[in-house]
């Protein structure tokens, strides 16, 4: 039941909308379907944690975790890892022996 708000009745919750477990929520941010920040502090950091060891950089890792740059530095920065370099990425060949 919902409860009531200037004489009107408001509904628990909005209607065709449920809960979502924390396991599902874990998976979702992890993918990169949901926002990091619904998570638990200490899962943040876990999952910054993982992206950075798997090489990603912080811009990156922003993007896909849908935190800032800022934020994602903060984390990496208390975690005590260092800044990872963006990759090089070449739009043209590399002439040889020129």
């Amino acid at each position: 039941m919902g409860y009531r708000v200037h004489g009107r009745t408001v509904p628990a919750e909005p209607p065709g909308v449920a809960p979502i477990s924390y396991r599902k929520l874990l998976a979702a941010c992890w993918s990169g379907d949901l926002p990091a920040e619904q998570l638990e502090p200490v899962d943040r950091e876990t999952l910054v944690y993982d992206l950075w060891s798997a090489g990603w950089t912080d811009v990156e890792i922003a993007t896909h975790t849908r935190l800032t740059t800022y934020t994602t530095a903060r984390i990496r920065d208390r975690l005590g890892l260092v800044p990872r370099l963006p990759r090089l990425v070449r739009t043209e060949p590399v002439a040889r022996g020129a």
